[in-house]
């Protein structure tokens, strides 16, 4: 049976903003949308899927906060875009949900340049088939074109699976797999469901990794071959905090090493409902070899969004959580962190939204910078773009100066730029020891490693607002110091 599509409406929006951090909104007048993934493609323009109430839905952003909107109409159908990738070519990858009374599909497109459809795949039910497709992760684009894309469905509730396609580059499906208990015996343990959270290509070898989690939440690593053999499972293990677990949502998108990628999510007790960031080393033995807490004791419930980590390249990598203050009613807030590859944590800000507008995803762009969508069911899509220097990277550098130029133990007070802290009488062991300023709400300002030799370490604080912050240096969780200084 053919099924047409029907484009309805493409609107330029002419829009110019600077080339630097802004803000634009995309009114919904009351019809429902979301924005759910994106992909930044070799203009810097960033392109985002989704669904506006029964169509499928594709906003272009471009540099200067402008954006194009593109509305796909099924026949007699609720249709819905899920993904996204940019190919090599300049096409991209589009992977999507069609529904109808009594049918279900899996709806595989291959858009061009200008968003047109160069051909489109529906994948009907067969046996063993899932009955409804739940959410599709992030597709990975193979070392030979070839497009992985990971499915996690329910086919009934309380339970998960997962599923595994190749595609073409033209969406034909050319191999596909469960993920699941019943496939994998006693892979899963006492396990009854399977949740991947993301699929990622490994450089160093011809397999690739998925990052899941059974029921109670416990993440695993899943190594797979390119023909879909399972060649190693893990659970993940983590010898720091072996008290804890992982919720569901935990993300990757960057190796260090042969052997070793960062993994970004969050950790809970298992008895208390304290959940705090966790950005660390995941090694290919499934254990956590390294870690940074992110500290936030001003939010009562944290998870992680989807795609919450886009690395622009080894110092910049964007961790993106949202927080809710006080119960799942909100307010909630977008926080944005900026790190490294060595888990330093270099600059950070939140974002209050009393109106609920809830960050979903995210894309580092080619300029090394963030764009975000918040959406709030029938109002608004929010669209956000960040630079690295908008989010306080803050330089930190140690030297040594003459006794006379130290003026006090925090100099100059107050300041307007650079801020000096006497160090000579802190014994700095190699990467124990850290700094942290809070600002007068206690939130983190900066959190970063204490580096080189000498008796006093420098800051320039320019870029943080007036006002009045505290500083604390600690090794380990010994404190050594803390003070208070003004910022003119």
């Amino acid at each position: 049976m053919k099924r047409y599509l029907l484009i309805l409406s493409l609107t330029l929006l002419t829009i110019t903003l600077p080339a630097q951090q802004w803000e634009t909104s995309i009114e919904l007048n009351g019809i429902d949308a979301h924005l759910v993934d994106g992909c930044c493609n070799k203009n810097n323009e960033t392109v985002f899927v989704g669904c506006y109430e029964s169509e499928a839905y594709l906003v272009k952003v471009n540099e200067d906060g402008g954006y194009e909107e593109k509305h796909f109409q099924g026949e007699s159908r609720t249709i819905s875009f899920s993904t996204i990738n940019v190919l090599e070519n300049g096409n991209y990858f589009v992977s999507g949900v069609s529904k109808a009374q009594n049918e279900d599909l899996l709806w595989i497109l291959i858009l061009d340049e200008n968003f047109d459809i160069v051909t489109e795949h529906f994948y009907e039910k067969e046996e063993g088939f899932p009955d409804n497709f739940f959410n599709a992760i992030r597709p990975m684009v193979d070392d030979d074109g070839t497009i992985v894309v990971t499915l996690d469905f329910r086919p009934e509730i309380g339970t998960s699976r997962g599923m595994l396609f190749r595609f073409s580059a033209d969406g034909d499906c050319l191999q596909r797999l469960f993920i699941s208990p019943d496939v994998f015996d006693g892979l899963f343990g006492s396990h009854t469901s399977y949740r991947p959270n993301c699929i990622l290509d490994d450089p160093y070898s011809s397999d690739f990794v998925i990052l899941g989690s059974g029921q109670r939440g416990n993440a695993s690593v899943l190594r797979c071959s390119y023909d879909f053999t399972l060649v190693d499972h893990r659970i993940i293990a983590d010898p720091i905090h072996d008290d804890l677990i992982f919720p569901q949502y935990f993300y990757s998108d960057h190796w260090l090493s042969s052997d070793t990628m960062l993994l970004f999510g969050t950790l809970c007790p298992y008895d208390v409902n304290e959940p705090f960031v966790y950005f660390g080393k995941l090694n290919n033995q499934g254990v956590i070899c390294e870690a940074t807490d992110i500290d936030k004791t001003d939010t009562l419930n944290y998870t992680i969004m989807n795609h919450a980590m886009c690395t622009a390249n080894d110092s910049t990598i964007y961790l993106i959580p949202y927080a809710v203050l006080g119960d799942w009613m909100g307010p909630w807030v977008l926080e944005v962190f900026v790190a490294n590859k060595d888990l330093e944590i270099l600059g950070y800000k939140s974002f209050y939204d009393e109106k609920q507008y809830w960050p979903f995803t995210a894309v580092a762009t080619n300029d090394d910078g963030l764009v975000t969508i918040s959406t709030k069911g029938a109002t608004a899509i929010h669209i956000k773009k960040f630079l690295r220097e908008d989010l306080n990277p803050i330089p930190c550098s140690v030297k040594n100066v003459s006794k006379e130029q130290i003026k006090a133990t925090v100099f100059p007070n107050p300041t307007s730029g650079n801020l000096s802290i006497d160090i000579s009488d802190i014994d700095v062991q190699g990467d124990q020891t850290r700094i942290k300023i809070f600002d007068c709400n206690g939130r983190i300002c900066l959190d970063r490693i204490i580096r080189g030799e000498g008796n006093v370490l420098t800051l320039d604080l320019s870029s943080l607002n007036s006002g009045t912050y505290s500083y604390q240096i600690a090794s380990g969780s010994k404190v050594l110091v803390c003070d208070k200084f003004i910022k003119n």
